[in-house]
């Protein structure tokens, strides 16, 4: 059976490819930071996103080079340990974002995400194949 989860057709125009800002979802959201496929969509779409995901993921993002979009809306949702205190920072946001102008926006975040789309294609592999042969050899 196909992976159809991990696939993205930029070619289409649909209200995943189109919409302003994604919401990353991530599978394990409480807990602990896992990034899957779901935060490197909006990377590859050049969208911005907030990240429902364990507190202090924007921050572990950002170690590995990646940049957020606190200049925007406030990020604190970030470091909120209550699950339903961080979902309505979250949801906080979504409801302030019609509110602006989103072409303004938009432009305003153009080189951030450029940058997280250069740096994905560009940087992350070597990244994580330094990253896995370090955790390999202190496996051994």
């Amino acid at each position: 059976h196909s992976n159809d989860s991990a696939e993205i057709c930029v070619d289409d125009i649909t209200p995943r490819n189109t919409s302003f800002l994604h919401i990353v979802n991530e599978t394990i959201w409480q807990d602990k930071i896992h990034f899957s496929e779901k935060i490197f969509k909006p990377i590859v779409l050049h969208q911005p996103f907030v990240l429902l995901q364990a507190p202090g993921s924007l921050q572990y993002l950002r170690n590995y080079g990646f940049k957020t979009f606190g200049e925007w809306w406030d990020e604190g949702y970030d470091s909120i340990k209550d699950p339903d205190e961080r979902m309505q920072a979250i949801a906080d946001i979504v409801n302030w974002i019609p509110t602006q102008d989103l072409y303004k926006m938009r432009a305003e975040m153009s080189g951030v995400l450029e940058y997280n789309f250069r740096h994905f294609y560009e940087n992350i592999p070597d990244i994580v194949l330094d990253e896995l042969s370090v955790n390999l050899r202190n496996v051994v």
